[in-house]
C-alpha cells in the first residue's frame, strides 16, 4: 500500500489519496473511505496513475468532492506525471474556467436584475406614499401642489384618489351653500312669524258654530303651523338629520 499526496487544499489541511493494489486492478481511495459497499470516494484503474486519474474525474462529476488539481499543484508534489495525466488536468482546468465564467455571467445578470427590482420597489413605495398624500390634500389650496401625470411617481391610483378628493371638495362646497340657504330661510321664517302670528285661539264654536275667531284667524293659524313644521325640518337638516 502506498499513500500519495496529490493536492494541497490549504496551509493547514491536505487531501490524501490512498492507492493500493486490489486483485489485478489498482484502487484509489479518498479520505474517509470505509469500504466499497458504503463509500463512494474511490476509483479503479489498470495502473496506479490511471486509478488516480479516474478518481479525480469521478470527483469532478460529483460536484467537486475533492478540489481538482491544476498542473501547478501536481508539480509541487511527488506525483508521477505523463502526457495523459497532463491532458486530463488541463481539460478539467479548462472546463472549470468555462463554468466559472458562466457562473460569473449569471451572477452579474442576477445582480443587475436585483438592482432593477429594488429600483422598481422603491418607485412603487413612492407611488403609494403619493396616494396617501393625495388623500389628505382635500382643500382648494392643497390641490394646487398635486403632481402631474408626467411625474414618475404618478399612477392610475393617484389619479383616482385625486378625482375622489375633487368630488369631496365639490360636495363640501355644495353642502356649505345649502346650509347658508337654510340659515337664510330660517331667518325669514322667524321674521314672518313675528309679524304674522295670530292671537291666541278663543274659539266659541261650541256655543255658536263657526265663531268669529275661527273665521278671522283659522286659516292664518294653519299657515303658521305649516311654516313652523318647515322650520323644524330645516333645523333637523342643519344638524345632519338629527332631531
Amino acid at each position: 500500500m502506498q499513500r500519495w499526496k496529490v493536492l494541497k487544499m490549504t496551509n493547514e489541511k491536505q487531501a490524501v489519496v490512498t492507492v493500493e493494489k486490489d486483485g489485478n486492478m489498482w484502487c484509489a481511495k479518498g479520505e474517509g473511505f470505509i469500504d466499497l459497499q458504503t463509500s463512494e470516494n474511490y476509483a479503479f484503474g489498470n495502473t496506479r496513475e490511471e486509478a488516480i486519474d479516474n478518481y479525480f474525474i469521478a470527483a469532478v462529476a460529483k460536484l467537486n468532492v475533492l478540489p481538482v488539481p491544476s498542473v501547478t499543484d501536481l508539480e509541487k508534489h511527488a506525483v508521477k506525471k505523463d502526457g495523459s495525466r497532463h491532458d486530463i488536468c488541463r481539460r478539467i482546468e479548462s472546463d472549470l474556467k468555462i463554468q466559472n465564467e458562466q457562473l460569473c455571467d449569471q451572477a452579474e445578470a442576477l445582480r443587475q436584475e436585483n438592482a432593477e427590482l429594488k429600483a422598481q420597489l422603491e418607485k412603487e413605495r413612492m407611488r403609494l406614499a403619493g396616494c396617501a398624500t393625495a388623500a389628505l390634500m382635500n382643500t382648494e389650496e392643497s390641490v394646487k401642489d398635486r403632481i402631474s401625470s408626467d411625474n414618475p411617481y404618478w399612477s392610475a391610483s393617484y389619479g383616482d384618489i385625486c378625482n375622489a378628493v375633487d368630488r369631496e371638495i365639490a360636495l363640501r362646497n355644495e353642502n356649505q351653500q345649502l346650509k347658508s340657504v337654510i340659515d337664510s330661510a330660517r331667518s325669514a321664517i322667524e321674521v314672518l312669524l313675528d309679524y304674522a302670528s295670530p292671537p291666541e285661539a278663543n274659539c266659541s264654536c261650541h256655543i255658536s258654530p263657526t265663531c268669529n275667531d275661527c273665521i278671522n284667524y283659522g286659516k292664518q293659524r294653519e299657515d303658521v303651523e305649516y311654516v313652523e313644521s318647515i322650520d323644524k325640518e330645516l333645523c333637523i337638516a342643519l344638524k345632519g338629520g338629527v332631531a
